[in-house]
This record gives C-alpha cells, structure tokens and sequence, in this order.
C-alpha cells in the first residue's frame, strides 16, 4: 500500500489534546509514531509494570470493558494493606501510652497507602491492556485498509471512533489539567497522534479494493471476449 511521506516530526510536535508534554513524553510518542504504535516505555509487556497485569481470569474484548480486569489485583493490594495495617497496630497497642497518640495516624497512613496502592495496580492494569489493545486495533485497520477489505472512507470513520474507545477505556484513572498529564493523559495524546499520522499517510484508496469490489465486471469482461473469441474461431 502506497504511502504518502510524512514528517513524523511535525506531527509529533502537534498537541492534541493536552499541550503539556515533557521530553521524555515528545520522545516516546516520536518512538510510538515511528513504530505506528502508541508506546510508553512504563508500560510494554517487558516492564515489570505488565507482569501478571493481564493474568486474571477473562481477557477484555474490547476498549470499553477493560476496568472489569481490575478487580483481583485490587482485592490483592487490599490484602496486602490490610495486613501491614495489623502489624502497626499491634506493634503501637503494645507501648499503651505512645500507642494510643500514634494508632490513629498510623491507621491514617495505612488508608493512604491502601489507596495510592490501588490507584497503581488500577492504572497498571489498564494501561497494560488497553495499549496493546489499541495497537492491535491500528494494525487490524491498517491490514483491511491494505487488503481492500474497506474503503479509504471506512478507514476514516473508523479511525474516528477509536480516540474515544480508548478515551472512555482510561477514564478512572486519567488525570490532566492545565499543567499536568498523567500516563493514562499521555498515551490519550499518542492516540491521537496515531491517527494523525494514518489521516497524513493514507490518502488515497489501494488499487486492490476496486479489484476485489468490482472483480465482477472484470469477470464478465473476460467471458465476453472469450466468447467473441470462440464465436470468430468456428465461424
């Protein structure tokens, strides 16, 4: 499939949708438009940040569904604080008097570590599933574009409802502002950044769709010569 050139550069300096990115977000996402994958390092199926993040029972079918994964890695870290709570607990109930000034804020920073434990398994649970599940997605539509299994049109409209797949995908743990972009933020802009690039690539339709769509007329073609052929030959 022919493509047009592109300066991969120019669109990686583009901001959509957050204007904020540091020098380690620029360059990753111009890793990820090279590659034409969306690609944060954090989060590849090497990182010690993937291990085991797409073990649990029932993998996601689509963008949307994927918090429905998060519930056994969340029940663990609850464990887990759970019991460091206990420890402290019955390490200060046995000193009564510093005991009973320092329990209450040794259970407020078990409650903080809890939560902040969560939000880490939750935001690693989804970034580790919906990012490859985008990147299969651009591939499989790069694939029927290039088959001629779907129009250049078709290509577009579907391009056009992944950003907000993928959006509503890691809307519990996405976080921006003015000044501030988490990961979830980050690999938002790299999506859209994808599909910049396949609108600046692909402009026109690969000859083999109008193969495959209209193989009909090219068939009938044939015959008719054919015919005419043996029609002259036995006249």
């Amino acid at each position: 499939m022919a493509a047009t050139p592109v300066d991969i550069n120019a669109i990686n300096a583009q901001t959509f949708p957050h204007p904020s990115e540091n020098a380690q977000g620029l360059a990753e996402s111009l890793t990820g438009l090279q590659q034409r994958h969306v690609y944060l390092s954090a989060y590849t199926p090497q990182n010690k940040n993937c291990q085991g993040a797409n073990s649990g029972a029932g993998a996601v079918n689509t963008l949307g569904t994927v918090q429905k994964t998060t519930s056994t890695a969340l029940s663990g870290i609850s464990g887990v604080a759970s019991t460091i709570g206990a420890s402290l607990g019955g390490f200060v109930s046995a000193i009564p008097i510093i005991g009973a000034i320092l329990a209450p804020i040794f259970g407020i920073f078990g409650a903080i570590f809890a939560h902040h434990a969560q939000a880490v398994a939750l935001e690693n649970q989804t970034l580790c599933t919906v990012i490859p599940e985008v990147n299969t997605e651009f591939d499989q539509l790069d694939a029927e574009l290039a088959g001629g299994d779907i129009s250049l049109a078709e290509y577009d409209a579907d391009l056009a409802s992944v950003g907000p797949q993928f959006q509503g995908a890691v809307s519990g743990i996405l976080k921006e502002d003015s000044g501030h972009c988490n990961a979830a933020c980050y690999a938002n802009d790299q999506v859209a950044k994808q599909i910049a690039l396949r609108r600046a690539l692909y402009t026109t339709q690969p000859f083999i769709y109008y193969v495959k769509k209209y193989w009909y007329i090219g068939a009938l073609g044939i015959g008719i010569f054919a015919f005419a052929a043996v029609r002259r030959h036995w006249k």
